[in-house]
Formats: C-alpha cells, sequence, structure tokens
C-alpha cells in the first residue's frame, strides 16, 4: 500500500471515478478519500496485517464508518466500523518514504477494533485531544461487538466530524475531508515528507496533471 495519490477527481487525470460517491452529509456528496493506502469504510470483522505502507500523503491506514445517526451519510446505517484488526504493519519504509498527515487514523466508531504490533514509529492521529489514544487505537485482543450494539457515530473525539457539520469542510475530520468541494481539493491537505521518493523495486507512479479547483 503505497504511492497512494493519484487525485482522480481532476479534470485532467487519465483516470476518473465510477463512483457517485459514498453518500451525503447536509446536501454535500462525501466521496471516496484520496491519498491514502488503506481506507476501509465501514469494514466488519477484517484484517489488515503485515503489508509495507508508505509515500500516502493523507493518511497510511485509514477506518471509518459511514454514519446513519444523527448525520446522516448512510442510509440504513449499515456502515459500521466493527471488530477489526490493524496489526503487524511496517510503516513508511523506516523513515525513507514516509506517509503524510498520519500512519494510522480512525474515527473511534463502532467497536471490537483493535491494533497492536505495527511499527514502532508509527503515528496515529489524536483528534481533538480530549480521548485517550488508548481508547481510539485500544491494543489487540478485544472482544468481539455485536453490530446492532456499535454507534455509526462519535463526536467525542473530533475524528469523523465536528459538530455543527462545518463549512467549509474540516479536513481533519473524515466527513469533512471526504466531504471536501470540488472533491479535487482533497489534495490541498496532503502532506509530502520527502521531495521524491526514493525507488521501489521496479514499480513507476502514475501521476494526475492540473491543480484542483481546475
Amino acid at each position: 500500500m503505497f504511492w497512494n495519490n493519484y487525485n482522480y477527481f481532476l479534470s485532467g487525470s487519465a483516470f476518473h471515478t465510477v463512483s457517485e460517491g459514498l453518500g451525503e452529509l447536509s446536501g454535500q456528496t462525501v466521496n471516496y478519500p484520496t491519498g491514502v493506502g488503506s481506507s476501509s469504510t465501514a469494514p466488519t470483522t477484517t484484517s489488515s496485517a503485515a503489508t509495507t505502507c508508505s509515500a500516502n500523503y493523507k493518511w497510511g491506514i485509514a477506518s471509518f464508518s459511514g454514519p446513519g445517526e444523527t448525520f446522516i451519510a448512510n442510509e440504513g446505517n449499515e456502515a459500521k466500523n466493527v471488530n477489526n484488526e490493524i496489526v503487524e504493519n511496517v510503516m513508511g519504509r523506516e523513515g525513507a518514504d514516509p506517509n503524510g498527515e498520519y500512519d494510522i487514523w480512525n474515527d473511534d466508531t463502532g467497536g471490537g477494533n483493535c491494533w497492536g504490533a505495527n511499527s514502532s514509529n508509527s503515528t496515529f492521529a489524536p483528534g481533538n485531544g480530549k480521548v485517550p489514544l488508548s481508547q481510539i487505537y485500544p491494543v489487540c485482543p478485544q472482544a468481539e461487538i455485536a453490530y446492532a450494539a456499535a454507534k455509526s457515530i462519535n463526536l467525542a473525539a473530533g475524528l469523523q466530524i465536528r459538530r455543527p457539520p462545518p463549512k467549509p469542510a474540516n479536513p481533519t475530520t473524515i466527513l469533512g475531508y471526504a466531504g471536501s468541494s470540488p472533491p479535487q481539493n482533497q489534495q490541498c491537505t496532503w502532506v509530502r515528507r520527502v521531495a521524491s521518493h526514493p525507488a521501489f523495486q521496479k514499480f513507476s507512479r502514475s501521476k494526475s496533471r492540473r491543480s484542483p479547483g481546475k
């Protein structure tokens, strides 16, 4: 999971998304987040394990719910972040090609999720600082919870959304970032930590053209 920074929302991009968005929030389309190595929208009982995750300009591995309560971005409330393990991942190629804002990002919704044995230099999105990291990213193992008991919205940590829904979007939250308007402006908050990516095996990168807003 590396170099995942292609902005397919740009008009000059050779490739474009066929998605019409993940949902809506206050009339604004919420799109799939770009600049993220592994972005799991409402994963349920899955595992992200033993991968190399580097050079993604927003986040390395992100997990989050699509809220169906209070702020409706997922009708039916069937998109909850529940019973997942994020373990044994190697971040940033030991500093040679780091991820952008954070290596690991979670919106503190759902439940039964856990993190463990990821590389020692991994960085974790802290939110507003009101909720301890140990609560947002509990260590493995954790007891599984019933899907119906999980909440798809959590405002406490300030990672999912900040009330009232921000206008313009607050890119420090998942719904603010994914709801950027126009969507190509997601890349305006990317963080590039090295001037040039070091070579990795025989891979080459595709580049999107033109600047956000065009």
